[in-house]
C-alpha cells in the first residue's frame, strides 16, 4: 500500500463520518451559500495552480519525482485545513469541520508515517505519483 491509496481510504471515511456528526438537515449547508465563498474560491484556485505546476514539473523532469511527496502533499494538506477553518468560521452549526479536521489528522497521521517509512530506508511507499 502506497501513500496515495492510504489517503484514499481516509477520503472514503468522510461518509460514515458525515452520518455520524452531520446532521439530516444540516448535510446541504455549503460554503457557496456564505459570505466565505470568495476567499475560498481564491485560495482553492490558488493551490489549485499551484499543485498542477508542480506536477507539470514533474511530469517534464523539471523537478524530480519524489518532490510530490514533499511539497505536494503537504499543500494538499494544508488545503484541507484551509477547509476545515472556513467550514468552522461560516458552518459552525451545520458541524462540516469536524469532519474535516478529523480525516486531516488522520491525513497528517498518514503521511509523518510515510515520513518515518521513508527515513528508515523502506522505498516500498516510495512508488510514483502516477
Amino acid at each position: 500500500m502506497n501513500i496515495l491509496t492510504l489517503l484514499g481510504i481516509i477520503g472514503f471515511l468522510t461518509i460514515p463520518l458525515n452520518l455520524v456528526f452531520v446532521s439530516r438537515e444540516d448535510r446541504e449547508a455549503r460554503l457557496s451559500h456564505t459570505p466565505g465563498q470568495k476567499p475560498f474560491i481564491a485560495v482553492s484556485l490558488i493551490v489549485l495552480v499551484m499543485i498542477l505546476v508542480c506536477m507539470g514539473a514533474i511530469y517534464n523532469d523539471i523537478l524530480p519525482s519524489f518532490f510530490g511527496f514533499y511539497v505536494i502533499i503537504p499543500m494538499a494538506l494544508l488545503y484541507h485545513c484551509f477547509r476545515g477553518f472556513m467550514e468552522w468560521k461560516y458552518l459552525r452549526p451545520a458541524k462540516h469541520y469536524v469532519v474535516t479536521f478529523i480525516t486531516a489528522g488522520l491525513m497528517v497521521v498518514g503521511y509523518m508515517l510515510f515520513l518515518w517509512y521513508a527515513g528508515t530506508g523502506m522505498d516500498r511507499f516510495m512508488e510514483p505519483l502516477w
